[in-house]
């Protein structure tokens, strides 16, 4: 996400942005790291189901369902982007709604994203180009569970490599609903229990079972192995990998879908890929520019 979104009119409000800005109300729309590097260094906002998972990430934000910022009034609506995730809806005459991370597609954890009105949206882009058309979820999860099944059988522990926070609660919810209970970190146990997930803590490597690990763990699968004198095989679920793209962020069809729906008289886009989404979104027929600085209102 970059240097997340900044928006002043009277008041400055910044929008996960990676570090504390002066003079400035700090909402937090999603628990994932990098979106919340500026709880670190001041005090925070953000919906009340965030910020109860964001306690369980060992972060502090003061929950809110409205905010008043000088003449704005904020709130919040959900994004499908993981668990908690949320839209920021700035209502002040032009209603302003940022996007903050989102998909279209809903998942059993993260939900749909509501789907507002207003006269301009601050879309995200991480994955909103041509070149990203995902297949359905349930495409994807039939991959997933003949992987994890297929290695089972063979007396192999199969891992799905996933965020902490997000990936790892929707794969948990997966596992679960063929009754698999799955070793997970601490944190995204913690996680998993705020939601009703079921999951083991993992405190050594298994000889049997499924685990749900960070992808950083990628490079040590043959050391797991080693240690746990099992075979250990991997598969990372992600939208950055083609083999399992399991992406929580909305790809080029869904974003089209979404600002169709949504729209808006102006579309600003923001993130990995800003400048070629607007450019594509114009072609497409809507009225697009990407986000240069802060936005004053």
């Amino acid at each position: 996400m970059g240097a997340g979104v900044v928006i002043e009119n009277k008041v400055k409000i910044a929008i996960d942005v990676p570090r504390p800005l002066q003079r400035a109300v700090h909402i937090v729309t999603h628990a994932h790291a990098d979106h919340t590097g500026a709880l670190r260094g001041t005090v925070g906002y953000a919906a009340p189901d965030t910020s109860a998972l964001l306690r369980a990430r060992g972060l502090s934000a003061e929950p809110v369902e409205v905010l008043r910022a000088g003449p704005m009034e904020i709130r919040f609506s959900p994004s499908g982007h993981i668990a908690a995730s949320h839209q920021v809806a700035i209502l002040d005459g032009i209603d302003i709604v940022i996007t903050g991370d989102f998909k279209f597609e809903g998942d059993p954890v993260g939900g749909k994203p509501d789907i507002l009105n207003p006269d301009i949206l601050i879309i995200d882009t991480t994955f909103s180009h041509p070149a990203y058309n995902f297949p359905l979820r349930r495409t994807i999860y039939k991959k997933i569970i003949n992987f994890v099944f297929d290695n089972l059988s063979a007396g192999r522990v199969p891992v799905l490599f996933a965020y902490e926070v997000g990936k790892s609660q929707e794969l948990t919810a997966l596992l679960n609903s063929y009754g698999v209970i799955p070793y997970t970190t601490p944190v995204a146990h913690r996680v998993n229990t705020l939601l009703g997930l079921k999951s083991v803590p993992l405190r050594g490597p298994p000889s049997r079972g499924v685990l749900i690990l960070p992808p950083k763990f990628m490079r040590v699968l043959d050391a797991l192995s080693l240690q746990a004198g099992k075979e250990f095989r991997g598969m990372f679920c992600s939208g950055w990998n083609p083999t399992c793209p399991l992406s929580s962020h909305a790809d080029w069809k869904q974003t089209v879908k979404f600002v169709e729906r949504a729209s808006p008289e102006l579309v600003i886009t923001y993130g990995e890929n800003a400048v070629a989404s607007a450019r594509f979104l114009k072609q497409a027929g809507f009225n697009a520019l990407p986000l240069r600085g802060e936005i004053t209102l």
